[in-house]
This record gives C-alpha cells, sequence and structure tokens, in this order.
C-alpha cells in the first residue's frame, strides 16, 4: 500500500542529511547485484562477497509499482510491486584500500632509434561509410571520400558486409585501418512486397546491376570517379580483405548471430524482473590526518565592500 506524504518529506530529509557520497556507493552495489541477477555469471567466475554486519538504527519502507522494460521487440514489460527501503545504520567502518601505483618505467631513445620507430610504425587509416544490405546478397555502399563534405560516392557490391560488422580494425597490405560503420540496414525485399500490397501500394526494388556469383569480392560504382584510387581505397581495401578472409569473416559472422540467438532464447525465458531496492546510509566522520592539520582551512570571514 502507497505510503503518505510524510514519510517521503522523511526521505527526502534522510538523502540531505546523510552522506551523498556513501548513498551512491550503495546504489552502485546494488546495480551491481541487479545486473548479476539478469545476467548470471558462471558459478566457476563469481567471487565471494562478504558484507559487513550492519547494526540498524531506523528503516523507512514504502512500495511502488516498477515497470520493467520488455528487452526485445514482441515481449511485454513486467510490471511488479516492489518494495523501496532506506535504513539508516550505524558507521560500518568499512576499510577503503587505494590502488597501489606502480612506478612509470621510462626508456630514453636515442635519435637514431626514434627516427627508426617512427619509420616502422604503421599509418592508421579511419574507413567510414554505410551499407544497405538486400537479401544478404547484394550490399549498397556510401561514403564521402572527403570527410562528411558532398559529394558521397556510391558503389554497388556481392558481398553482404554484415560480415564486417564485428570488426573494429584489421591490417591488410602492411596498412592498419580503423573501420567505422555509420549504419548497416538489412533490407528482406519480399517482406516489403507483402507490407506494401497490404497498404495497396507497390514495392519497386532497386536495379540490381550484373554483379558476378553472390559473395565474390566485386563491386560496380554508381556515383564518384571510379578512376580516382584514392577516393576508392575503402571499398578497395574492404574487398581485398574480404578475398583473403572471407571463410574466417563468415565463421565469426556465424558465431555473433549464433550468440546473438542464445541471449534472445534466454532473456525471453527469463524476462528481467523489478527487483526490491534496499538501501544502507550512514554518517561518517572525515577522518583526521597529518595533512590535514598541515593545511587547515581558513575561517570564511565577512567582509565590507567600499561602494
Amino acid at each position: 500500500m502507497p505510503v503518505g506524504r510524510p514519510v517521503q518529506v522523511a526521505l527526502f530529509l534522510l538523502y540531505t542529511f546523510y552522506s551523498m557520497k556513501t548513498i551512491l556507493l550503495t546504489l552502485s552495489l546494488m546495480l551491481q547485484a541487479v545486473n548479476a541477477q539478469e545476467y548470471p555469471t558462471p558459478p566457476a567466475q563469481v567471487a565471494a562477497a562478504e558484507l559487513p554486519t550492519f547494526d540498524l538504527i531506523s528503516s523507512i519502507t514504502q512500495y511502488v509499482m516498477k515497470e520493467e522494460p520488455a528487452p526485445l521487440s514482441g515481449m511485454l514489460p513486467v510490471r511488479k510491486l516492489i518494495s523501496e527501503t532506506v535504513q539508516v545504520v550505524d558507521d560500518p567502518q568499512l576499510v577503503v584500500q587505494k590502488p597501489a601505483i606502480e612506478p612509470r618505467v621510462t626508456r630514453e631513445l636515442t635519435d637514431e632509434q626514434r627516427a627508426r620507430w617512427y619509420a616502422n610504425r604503421r599509418k592508421m587509416i579511419t574507413l567510414n561509410f554505410s551499407a544497405t544490405v538486400y537479401d544478404h546478397k547484394r550490399s549498397f555502399l556510401r561514403w564521402y571520400p572527403h570527410g562528411h563534405r558532398a559529394p558521397a560516392m556510391t558503389a554497388w557490391s556481392a558481398i553482404d558486409f554484415n560480415v564486417f560488422c564485428g570488426i573494429n580494425r584489421f591490417i591488410c597490405q602492411d596498412q592498419e585501418y580503423i573501420l567505422l560503420f555509420m549504419g548497416v540496414e538489412n533490407v528482406n525485399t519480399e517482406k516489403r512486397k507483402l507490407t506494401a500490397q497490404r497498404w495497396g501500394k507497390v514495392y519497386q526494388p532497386p536495379a540490381f546491376p550484373d554483379l558476378p556469383e553472390t559473395g565474390t569480392a566485386e563491386f560496380v560504382m554508381v556515383q564518384g570517379d571510379a578512376m580516382d584510387t584514392k577516393a576508392l581505397e575503402p571499398i578497395t581495401t574492404m574487398h581485398e580483405l574480404y578475398r583473403e578472409e572471407s571463410v574466417r569473416l563468415h565463421a565469426d559472422y556465424a558465431a555473433r548471430l549464433q550468440a546473438q540467438a542464445e541471449r534472445e532464447t534466454w532473456l525471453r525465458a527469463n524476462p528481467p524482473q523489478p527487483q526490491d531496492v534496499l538501501i544502507r546510509v550512514w554518517k561518517t566522520e572525515a577522518p583526521v590526518d597529518a595533512n590535514s592539520l598541515a593545511h587547515p582551512i581558513a575561517p570564511l570571514v565577512e567582509t565590507s565592500v567600499e561602494p
């Protein structure tokens, strides 16, 4: 049963009176626990965490209806009445362990070594473009050879560019590339036709150019200068990589699809549930050490200012 206005005011006073830093730390631990419940870790990887003993001073509980959004399309959100409890406890005297600072190891390079390092290092090139994949058979590519400035270049490819989605960088012909997809859209032409028929319209698929068998590393330019080798570098590099690593690319893509399907199956069988909330707060005293005494804070003194 929902509580009234006095309890809400009491909660607000508790939040302002006690250490906000402690509340945020407690909330962070709670979120980690909730995530562990939603996506459980195998038992061999779960580390045993020991909580300190809390001496309860006071406690306030209210009940609210919470909705957990649906994680997948076709699923309904889960609504559940949960409890939100704020407990005031004595200071558990938690020991804060500071991370050990590793000493930095520096090494002076001679001018010859530095020149050799700069000469041998790879120059990183960013490949940034988008793709629309039709029936996993043809991909329509768009990219801007001059950054984000027009005009754009477009081409049709016989490669299903979904195989590149799990890659962020690669090396081709002793050159390192960083792959940034602006977006990959998948279009099922049969579904588009059926949807258009239901609305009394006619779906006209794009005119596919004559390309070799699906999956070969070939492309046909649509817009742009086909003789500009520098502007064609992004698409030619991707096709060269496909020629060399097509088997591995498709195997990795199949593994990603399998992992995605397993995760969706698990979520449908175990939809996220709203969880009860428990917040423990306590008042801590600032530690007094030699540093704080060596640099005392000067008191604020109000002085008049002449006009």
